[in-house]
């Protein structure tokens, strides 16, 4: 009777003993859920301020899955959705130098592992970024590509060479002629420049696209901490005053590109006219003389 009192209390504690294993397990895990939450949830709003929407995108879901309350998750979701529109999706297309196209070749983004070009949309963070094309018998292309932010299935068309091309010479003339440039007309205005205008322009349309980006982005930080007042931490405070200055700074930046676009326009005549020098205002010169002599 002894024994199976004894066997009954050592039962009872092993089964108490796992007990509390089990909701210590339970507990920690649902503490490290928590942890994981709230540091996707700051991550994600920190890499979308950053610029580094594919990123942010990963974290976004995280704190928007079922594991993160309910709060979190409506944020995280309604973030994701305004990512998910922000985030470009671009179509290369490589082609040949007849401009046929080429299937099977590659890209590689910002040094990272090249991946086939299928022709399927791929997404890319906004910006500039160095892209290296390949393909077997071409020579490879390395340069610059500029992603807009919100474009969408945009098709950038790449011509890549042949390694059988590269060691031909160039085609001579078809004859021995040589072509001698041709002097201006008296009073014939020179081209108008448009290589200042339209740099200014482009950065003026930049200085408009920061203004809304982070003014967008302020105007949401401002209603969270609306929101979480007055608990708001120092640090969403900070990025909220950050992203007012960034958009000043970009709204300044575009109008005074603006104006310079304008005054470079208006500052830019084409050259005077009637002031050429050289052979065709020497021609005039030379006749009158050749007149004296020969009268």
């Amino acid at each position: 009777m002894r024994r199976l009192f004894a066997l009954g209390r050592i039962a009872a504690s092993l089964l108490l003993g796992g007990s509390t294993l089990l909701l210590l397990s339970a507990r920690a895990s649902a503490e490290e859920g928590a942890a994981q939450c709230l540091q996707a949830y700051e991550d994600g709003q920190n890499l979308r301020r950053q610029g580094d929407l594919l990123s942010a995108s990963q974290k976004l879901l995280t704190c928007g899955g079922p594991a993160c309350p309910v709060r979190m998750q409506r944020d995280c979701q309604r973030w994701w959705d305004e990512v998910q529109r922000s985030l470009p999706t671009v179509v290369f297309r490589v082609r040949g130098a007849d401009n046929a196209s080429l299937s099977g070749a590659s890209i590689a983004i910002d040094g990272a592992a090249a991946q086939p070009l299928d022709g399927r949309a791929l997404q890319m963070n906004p910006g500039q970024h160095l892209a290296v094309f390949e393909h077997p018998g071409y020579a490879p292309l390395r340069t610059p590509v500029f992603i807009t932010e919100g474009e969408k299935l945009e098709p950038h068309d790449v011509t890549l060479i042949a390694l059988s091309e590269l060691g031909r010479p160039a085609l001579s003339p078809p004859s021995r002629m040589t072509a001698v440039p041709m002097d201006p007309a008296p009073g014939a205005r020179a081209p108008r420049s448009w290589t200042g205008p339209i740099a200014a322009g482009a950065v003026a349309a930049l200085g408009g696209v920061g203004f809304a980006y982070f003014g967008s982005s302020a105007k949401s930080g401002e209603q969270a901490l609306d929101r979480c007042t007055p608990d708001c931490s120092q640090g969403s405070v900070d990025g909220v005053k950050r992203d007012y200055l960034m958009a000043n700074l970009s709204l300044g930046i575009g109008v005074a590109a603006l104006v310079g676009a304008g005054l470079m326009l208006l500052l830019d005549d084409g050259g005077n006219p009637g002031t050429n020098s050289g052979s065709g205002a020497s021609a005039p010169a030379t006749s009158a003389a050749l007149g004296v002599v020969r009268f």
